[in-house]
């Protein structure tokens, strides 16, 4: 069940890239060939403004990688840490599904490793995306914080119409991406929490080592 979940995430984000590649830079990128290939036989003055036109499409096409490299790899979580991370991506949740997420880091920690830096990061992503999907709310919370000496807690929680805790299983229609967050957590020891139920939201609280912990 865990390797058809991996599956089909890396499809979807496979998907995704292809239809930005295809919908978005291409079209720049044929704009431009278009464009350069008519300078030839222009008098001086369209030429001019034609070559403004390429180099204002090749600016588009450059800001469009950059934005795609980013968000496939964002440089902030290797530069600034999962802190500076969750900031970041609670900007551009907002900015591409018009959910408010409020982040509350009381304490910095640092996971014991990058495996487990990236995988807490990319577990929250995934948790907004259903709450944008599912929760059918305009706000969110995102709070990170210590859980005793060796481990540390981010918790996702918004104030949607919940779900039914007992009912949602492994590779069900409901399942919400939760068991594949939680088996991957489970194998760098961390664990996955739910709380929930219809009309009262829902909290989903991810455990897992800081560094120091063997």
């Amino acid at each position: 069940a865990l390797t058809l979940q991996l599956t089909e995430a890396e499809q979807r984000e496979r998907r995704k890239l292809a239809q930005v590649l295809h919908d978005d830079l291409q079209q720049i990128l044929v704009a431009a060939k278009m464009h350069a290939g008519l300078l030839g036989g222009s008098d001086p003055q369209t030429a001019q403004r034609m070559s403004e036109q390429v180099t204002g499409l090749l600016d588009e096409a450059i800001d469009s990688a950059r934005s795609l490299s980013h968000e496939l790899s964002p440089q902030v979580l290797y530069e600034d840490g999962l802190a500076a991370a969750l900031r970041w991506l609670a900007v551009k949740t907002q900015e591409k599904y018009g959910l408010a997420v409020r982040v509350e880091a009381g304490r910095e920690v640092e996971p014991a490793s990058e495996a487990v830096t990236i995988l807490l990061f990319e577990a929250v992503r995934e948790l907004l995306f259903n709450t944008v999907k599912h929760a059918g709310c305009d706000e969110a919370w995102v709070r990170m914080d210590c859980e005793g000496p060796s481990r540390m807690r981010i918790t996702v929680e918004d104030r949607g119409p919940g779900f039914d805790v007992d009912g949602v299983e492994p590779g069900g229609g409901k399942q919400l991406g939760l068991f594949g967050v939680r088996e991957r957590l489970e194998a760098l020891g961390g664990s996955l929490q739910m709380e929930s139920e219809p009309g009262s939201g829902t909290r989903i609280t991810l455990l897992a080592p800081i560094r120091g912990e063997r």
